[in-house]
Parts: C-alpha cells; sequence; structure tokens
C-alpha cells in the first residue's frame, strides 16, 4: 500500500496549529491534533489517510469564508483556522488534492520509462501480425531525469513478469488496447539483456494501423509504465546521483510513438526519503540540477551564496613584466 511524505509547509503548518491549540485551547479534534501530530513528524501517511484529507479539506472550505479565519480579522486565529492548520493547511490541501486525482486516474506513484529502438512486426501475409521489441535494457544508465540518472537491475522484471495482469498498450493510452497476458496476447520475457514482449496485434483500427507504422519503420521505440517495489541510491564515478531499480510492478507495455525518459516526482519522493531529506528541498534541487550538492550536504542556499562569493571576488591580473618593457 504506497504512502506518502508531508511536504514541508505541511509540516509547518501542523507544528503551527499544535502550538495555537496550545496557546488558545480552541480548533479541531482529537483526530485532528492526532494528524498534526504525524504531519510535524514527517511521517508517512497512509492512502486512506490521504483520502480523509481531502475529504476534510472539501467539507471545510467553506470555513475560510468564517471571521477569524485570516490575520487582522477580530477573533484571529479561529476554531476553523487552527483545525485548518491541524490537518497540514492549504499546502495540505492541493497535496491531498494531488494524490487522490492521481488515484483517481490510476496512475498513483506510476512512473513511465522509455526505450529508443525499433519495434519489429512479423508474420505479414500470414494474417497474424506480431509486434516484438524491447521495453527495456539493463544496467544502462538513461539521460539526465531531472538531476540523476537511473539503470535497470537485471531480476528488477522477474516477479511481475509471473504475477501481473500487463497489458499492451500503444503510447500508454487505456483505449489503445493491442494484448494482455492474461489472454495471451502478450507475452513478457526476461534475457540477458533486459525485457522483450511480443504482442499479437488486434485486427482493429488501432491494431492494423500500427501494423502500417511499424513496417514502415515509423515507429522507433518501445516503453513500460510501472511502480517501484524497490529501489537503491548511489552515485555513478563521476559523483551524479544514480537510482537503481531493484523491483517493479508492471502496468504496461508497447511502442510509443516519441521514446523519452520522463522526470517523475515519485523517483525524487524515493531519493528524499532514502537519505531522509525534505522531499521540496530535493525537488528543488532537480528542477535547478543540484541535486549532487544537497546530497553532498550543502543546502541550496549555501550553494547560491557559494556562487555569489564567486562571483563577487575581484579579478586580478598580473602583468608579466618581460611582455610590458
Amino acid at each position: 500500500m504506497p504512502s506518502f511524505k508531508p511536504t514541508s509547509g505541511m509540516v509547518s503548518e501542523a507544528k503551527k496549529g499544535l502550538e495555537w491549540r496550545r496557546e488558545y485551547n480552541r480548533g479541531g479534534t482529537a483526530v485532528g491534533v492526532a494528524r498534526a501530530r504525524d504531519i510535524a513528524n514527517g511521517r508517512q501517511l497512509p492512502i486512506e489517510t490521504v483520502r480523509r484529507m481531502h475529504s476534510y479539506f472539501s467539507r471545510h472550505e467553506v470555513d475560510k469564508q468564517g471571521q477569524g479565519f485570516s490575520p487582522g480579522e477580530p477573533g484571529f486565529p479561529s476554531a476553523g483556522r487552527i483545525a485548518w492548520a491541524l490537518w497540514g493547511g492549504d499546502a495540505g490541501q492541493r497535496w491531498a488534492r494531488r494524490i487522490v486525482n492521481q488515484e483517481r486516474k490510476g496512475v498513483i506513484d506510476m512512473e513511465i520509462r522509455n526505450h529508443m529502438e525499433p519495434v519489429e512486426v512479423h508474420g505479414a501475409g500470414s494474417g497474424r501480425l506480431v509486434a516484438t521489441g524491447y521495453a527495456a535494457r539493463f544496467e544502462t544508465l538513461s539521460q539526465n531525469l531531472g538531476g540523476f540518472v537511473e539503470q535497470i537491475a537485471p531480476k528488477s522484471f522477474n516477479k511481475t513478469i509471473k504475477e501481473a495482469d500487463v497489458r499492451a498498450l500503444y503510447n500508454h493510452e487505456p483505449d489503445m488496447l493491442l494484448g494482455r497476458t492474461s489472454s495471451g496476447t502478450l507475452r513478457l520475457a526476461v534475457d540477458s539483456d533486459g525485457l522483450t514482449y511480443e504482442i499479437d496485434l488486434p485486427d482493429t483500427t488501432v491494431g492494423r494501423d500500427l501494423a502500417v507504422l511499424l513496417e514502415r519503420g515509423d515507429i522507433t521505440g518501445s516503453s513500460f509504465g510501472f511502480r517501484v517495489i524497490a529501489d537503491e541510491w548511489s552515485e555513478t564515478p563521476d559523483g551524479f546521483p544514480l537510482r537503481t531499480l531493484k523491483e517493479v510492478a508492471l502496468r504496461d507495455v508497447g511502442p510509443v510513438t516519441f521514446p523519452a525518459y520522463v522526470e517523475s516526482s515519485s523517483a525524487l519522493r524515493s531519493l528524499a526519503e532514502a537519505r531522509s531529506l525534505d522531499y521540496d528541498l530535493v525537488a528543488d534541487a532537480a528542477a535547478e540540477n543540484k541535486l549532487s550538492e544537497v546530497l553532498n550536504g550543502l543546502s541550496l542556499e549555501e550553494e547560491e551564496r557559494s556562487e555569489e562569493d564567486d562571483r563577487e571576488k575581484p579579478i586580478i591580473v598580473r602583468r608579466n613584466p618581460h611582455l610590458f618593457r
């Protein structure tokens, strides 16, 4: 069952709510106080708790209209404002809404990785067309995914290809279904190089159109959608953050039109948890391509000050007296 780490904004709000409640002796229930303590301590929250938080914020949005909710109003902080803070405040509302929306779309914690390699089609003229390709290659470094690179361990797919009911999709679109492992129209296998797939292309508009594109060589890559079960973080020989996928749960595989690695917030959350760092700090560092500095114990503020100091240092030009006689 997935769990989620509160953001730094939520932690700040929860601590404020607990302080207000002690000072003013109002606002929130025992459940709200317990929730605030979990958030303030940065504990991972299960999806059931995230759903309850989303429900709370939806019901109590109206409290923002009450007197004393905003600074400067009589009675601030009102009981409603204190309760709102206990649940993580506006930061918690945004966080819970995002996760619940992802869950409703069926993509919670879902990541996508792509592999640039031609997809082949076999059986032309036989009435049974089969598309084949590699969805992933083992122990091959990805491109920069936003401050880190990634590789896939050889055993990462062993369990999922035996247990999961994986779909074959074109461009990860559920409406472009090509096959399924449970029906035998999608077959997955692992060899020494990576994860391979075979799809019995259906006699549908999508299947026929895709067959034409494959025969013409227009499709130049494959992809797989997955959730991470286990990963490890280390560094490349150059000191760049390296994520190794050790075990994944497959959702889908198939050909894609535009193969490209996609940065994932799930990966950054995994890194933050592995190094006991604040997720917002990690995400900000990744956006600025400064993950290495953060992982080595240098905060973004310290890095920026260091850069400013370097810019402010005077440039000293030393003349060679032999050249200026």
